[in-house]
């Protein structure tokens, strides 16, 4: 049924839901293909497409998926709008995979934010803003949180922007 929806109808709406669906059911390459295939060449619909496979992923995917995305033909981690797509939703829509009790989505992160820091401190610093909700979590996630954000330069190593987040953060790590 999926399928029908998918491949005959013009609503990009139907579209997506059922791209939506192959992910988070079936994982789908054929049709995650046949989406970029088609839509790929439209900025907008390409991260909608990167976006939703790093969104709708299990956690242990989501991480191959980041992996696999921003080494992407057409991945650019100097557009905004990519970087949020792929490096942003991971770590802002996808609580779980972000939030690996073994610390793997932290220290992802965490190295995202160190490479695109020196290019785009906005950027990385709203990146960054997706460790504010480790305050909420219990200590073991806490900790590997914090040893994840260790990994970044200190103050006058890191941009203006991102120091001022990551100091707010350390405070009630």
């Amino acid at each position: 049924f999926l399928d029908i929806i998918f491949n005959k109808s013009n609503n990009m709406s139907l579209q997506i839901s059922c791209l939506i669906s192959f992910i988070v059911k079936k994982d789908e390459k054929k049709n995650i293909k046949k989406f970029y295939s088609k839509y790929g060449k439209y900025k907008v619909l390409l991260n909608k497409w990167f976006a939703m496979q790093i969104q709708y992923s299990t956690p242990k995917l989501a991480l191959d998926r980041l992996h696999e995305l921003t080494n992407h033909g057409d991945f650019n981690m100097f557009n905004p709008n990519n970087f949020n797509s792929l490096v942003g939703t991971f770590a802002k829509r996808n609580f779980h995979a972000f939030h690996q009790r073994n610390g793997k989505g932290y220290n992802v992160i965490a190295e995202w934010i160190k490479k695109i820091d020196v290019e785009n401190p906005q950027i990385a610093a709203s990146t960054t803003k997706a460790f504010e909700q480790i305050r909420f979590l219990p200590q073991i996630y806490r900790e590997k949180a914090k040893a994840a954000l260790n990994t970044l330069p200190n103050d006058e190593n890191l941009s203006r922007d991102t120091s001022e987040i990551l100091h707010k953060i350390r405070a009630f790590l």
